[in-house]
């Protein structure tokens, strides 16, 4: 969210396979979760900043692509700080790989 907002992007919808994550940020669960506590604050700050924003839950099924290209960062030991729409020249073969055609 950090990123998108140094991007300037103002409406953003995202994604995660976690659903619990859903449910504690969709559901005001903070009070069942205290030690989230300072991550809830920042996560609402930094969400009041968008003009609009969503996230939703999807399956890692249904997210095959952006699992295996995380697990192939993750495997070269790549820690990421910035998301950008251009893939690395290194995911480059990667990605066309997982392409569905």
């Amino acid at each position: 969210m950090k990123s998108s907002i140094q991007l300037d992007h103002s409406s953003m919808t995202f994604e995660t396979d976690c659903l619990q994550l859903v449910n504690i940020l969709e559901e005001d669960e903070e009070d069942k979760w205290p030690s989230l506590l300072a991550e809830l604050d920042e996560f609402h700050f930094i969400s009041s900043m968008f003009s609009f924003y969503s996230i939703s839950f999807i399956p890692r099924s249904l997210n095959f692509r952006a699992n295996r290209l995380a697990k192939g960062a993750r495997s070269r030991g790549i820690s990421f700080s910035h998301v950008n729409t251009q893939l690395p020249s290194w995911m480059v073969h990667e990605a066309n790989f997982l392409v569905s055609w």
